[in-house]
């Protein structure tokens, strides 16, 4: 059994197992849109993304590459530093960053607290001045 099998590969050069999963070899033409942009991608050395389908009309197998742009992370814009914390801002809120150590105590930390607000609301309201200008 074992001779016939080697006796095999030896003749094609694949074992049984390998022909059939992968049969005959075929070759397809497949068309590509946008041809010359995926081969600058391709060139470049990055990966192309696209899709690949048979056409209704021509019944041709192609494929067509799209390149989804890049995304772009939005940061939030520093309004100002308060004794504890910061005042940031973004397209849709102002975030309001404070933290207060624990061995303050309760009463010290309410009149922080108070303080922060008031300087958070000056910070609010000098930038909001400073962009009408």
């Amino acid at each position: 059994m074992k001779d016939s099998i080697k006796r095999e590969q030896s003749q094609t050069g694949l074992n049984s197992a390998e022909r059939e999963n992968f049969g005959p070899k075929v070759k397809k033409f497949i068309e590509i849109l946008n041809a010359d942009a995926a081969l600058k991608l391709l060139k470049a050395g990055k990966k192309l993304q696209g899709v690949l389908y048979i056409d209704e009309s021509t019944g041709v197998l192609t494929y067509k590459p799209n390149n989804p742009p890049s995304k772009i992370t939005k940061t939030d814009s520093l309004m100002g530093y308060t004794d504890f914390g910061r005042v940031t801002e973004n397209s849709k809120f102002v975030k309001v960053y404070e933290l207060y150590p624990k061995m303050m105590g309760v009463k010290r930390m309410s009149r922080a607290i108070d303080r922060e607000a008031d300087d958070v609301k000056d910070i609010i309201a000098s930038r909001e001045i400073i962009d009408r200008v």
